[in-house]
């Protein structure tokens, strides 16, 4: 049986943003998405279907500001990697998509 993948932007506190893939299964997921973060994983709704991803405790844990993360203006200063995705009608966690990509390409850009 094949796992399907889940395509995520994935926000390193030292890199750049790129494309990365966590397992659609339901039992592997959580794991996925919670080693993106380092640690346990808080969602923030954004606009239009987008979600961030971030580590609940980041702050706490003393991890570093994402710079890159926090200067987009989404939701103030965050710690630590993080990861965006989108969300269906249903709430449940799909790919971003091609134009998704794009944005954020084009944002490193400028």
């Amino acid at each position: 049986m094949s796992d399907k993948k889940v395509r995520v932007i994935f926000v390193p506190v030292d890199h750049l943003p790129q494309v990365v893939e966590i397992s659609d299964d339901e039992d592997k997921r959580l794991a996925d998405m919670q080693r993106l973060v380092g640690g346990y994983i808080e969602l923030v709704r954004l606009e239009d279907g987008l979600d961030m991803w971030i580590n609940e405790e980041g702050a706490i844990h003393g991890l570093p500001m994402n710079e890159w993360v926090s200067l987009m203006d989404f939701f103030g200063v965050i710690y630590g990697p993080v990861f965006f995705a989108r969300s269906n009608a249903d709430g449940d966690l799909v790919s971003v998509s091609d134009e998704d990509v794009q944005a954020f390409r084009a944002e490193v850009k400028s």
